[in-house]
């Protein structure tokens, strides 16, 4: 963390508002620990941090926030960030550490009326209504990207997400125990299968392009697999 940085230091002139920063941390993890060193520099209320001690509710918060880091404006998401009165968000594009994620986050803010207000090294600060700039992070190169609530490729979380290229997917699945998964599109449910052994599905994408792909497991216990996940490109 560096002292004075720019992109803080313009929120003092700034209109009032709560502050969000990307990636999203749980507040046990101590990566969250660097945010609260630039409040020196801010001076603003923020949904996160890192504390050992952190409530419940707080975790509960950033699980919700957490699919941002990622690009996956999932539906409430906007309401939250009203209720919670956040106006601004500062990303820190040296904390996605090579992940591939940071692209999509930036493309999510812009997509929902953010752009830059100022930028400090590897830190941008968003701001509603500004003109959409550049992205200083690199699209990936590789055609599937996971987001978080994954164990290797497993999911963690009865809906996880992940981004893939191309016009449809050929996935080979395992499972320990029966399991159902649902792979969607947006709202839009593509392709649902109950796994009790090995399995290949194809799952289509439509269009070429980038696609943000649900998955939805009934249960997060029954070792579920992806084992792998093929773009298909014709």
């Amino acid at each position: 963390a560096d002292v004075g940085n720019r992109a803080y230091e313009a929120l003092r002139s700034q209109p009032p508002g709560r502050l969000l920063e990307l990636p999203v941390f749980h507040p046990s993890v101590q990566l969250g620990s660097v945010y609260p060193y630039y409040d020196q520099q801010a001076q603003r209320e923020r949904p996160g941090g890192y504390s050992t001690i952190a409530p419940r509710e707080a975790a509960l918060v950033a699980l919700r926030l957490e699919p941002l880091n990622c690009g996956d404006w999932r539906p409430g998401t906007e309401a939250l960030l009203r209720q919670l009165g956040i106006r601004y968000v500062a990303f820190h594009a040296g904390l996605y550490a090579g992940t591939g994620r940071a692209w999509f986050a930036w493309q999510g803010l812009v997509e929902h009326g953010y752009g830059d207000l100022a930028r400090d090294g590897a830190i941008t600060l968003f701001g509603p209504g500004q003109p959409r700039g550049q992205p200083k992070v690199a699209e990936p190169q590789r055609p599937i990207v996971f987001c978080g609530g994954w164990n290797g490729r497993s999911p963690t979380h009865r809906h996880t997400a992940f981004w893939a290229r191309g016009f449809r997917l050929r996935v080979a699945l395992t499972t320990r125990d029966p399991d159902r998964v649902t792979f969607s599109l947006g709202e839009h449910r593509v392709t649902s299968v109950r796994v009790t052994a090995p399995a290949v599905v194809t799952v289509p994408l439509g269009s070429g392009g980038w696609h943000l792909v649900g998955v939805d497991v009934t249960r997060t216990d029954r070792g579920l697999r992806l084992d792998s996940v093929r773009s298909v490109s014709t």
